[in-house]
């Protein structure tokens, strides 16, 4: 049943992807029962290709996580350490090619969405207005504020209207939450390279009225080692990767 109900939300015939699935709860009532099933697909030809990678580095994989049941782990054991984030809350990773915001519920991944622009089109912004070319915007988007600065009026124009789109679609995102579950998202968290941009967290936390902060506030505390200059909202989802469930039998 399951392999059949996922078909439906798979863009391509179900044989061409690897599914796995795992019971994560059975809620009981009076006369019936309901089971929680999380579903994972991936396309067999992308498995492979990280497969490949990974035999030709000297690598066997034993385990492959999805980033959002990476990110909850990640959190949850800031969480037992007395570092980690609020019961509810929303994590936005800003990738370079897609942008992806999670809703967890008492710190269980309950609902995510993909948006299919993210980093790169600010980049891309950046060279359309300055005449730049890519490497060049890369390098202006990390110095620039263009959230609160007057250096850039064009930029800051096109940018703002970017971000605002994420906004709503986050929105989105935290009015389904609190429409299946009753109660609010607390707290926001930012992971990924296109969390780096100045004012970032500040317009976030103006425009969504919601505290905003940078995985580095609960991250850092559990680290062992000096990083030196590595930001570990860059490497949310592999710090989360590294965590596996242990049971004891």
């Amino acid at each position: 049943n399951v392999l059949s109900e996922i078909s439906g939300y798979l863009p391509v015939d179900s044989e061409k992807f690897s599914i796995d699935y795992q019971v994560q709860e059975i809620i009981e009532s009076e006369d019936s029962a309901r089971i929680k099933v999380m579903v994972v697909a991936i396309q067999k030809e992308i498995l492979s290709s990280y497969l490949t990678a990974l035999k030709l580095a000297g690598y066997r994989a034993t385990t492959i996580d999805i980033a959002e049941n990476a990110r909850e782990k990640l959190l949850r054991y800031a969480a037992q350490r007395g570092a980690g984030p609020d019961a509810h809350y929303c994590v936005i990773d800003f990738g370079a090619s897609a942008t992806s915001i999670s809703a967890y519920y008492e710190g269980r991944f309950f609902v995510n969405k993909i948006v299919t622009t993210g980093g790169n089109r600010l980049t891309e912004i950046i060279t359309e207005n300055r005449q730049m070319d890519t490497l060049a915007a890369e390098s202006y988007k990390a110095e620039g504020d263009f959230l609160y600065g007057q250096d850039d009026p064009e930029c800051h124009v096109a940018i703002t209207a970017l971000i605002d789109q994420w906004i709503g679609e986050a929105t989105r995102v935290i009015d389904y939450f609190l429409s299946r579950n009753q109660t609010q998202i607390q707290r926001v968290y930012l992971c990924g390279g296109g969390a780096q941009l100045k004012g970032l967290a500040r317009y976030l936390e103006e425009h969504m009225e919601l505290p905003v902060e940078g995985f580095d506030s609960f991250v850092n505390p559990l680290l062992s080692r000096k990083a030196g200059q590595i930001e570990p909202s860059y490497y949310a989802d592999a710090i989360g990767a590294t965590f596996r469930e242990v049971s004891k039998s």
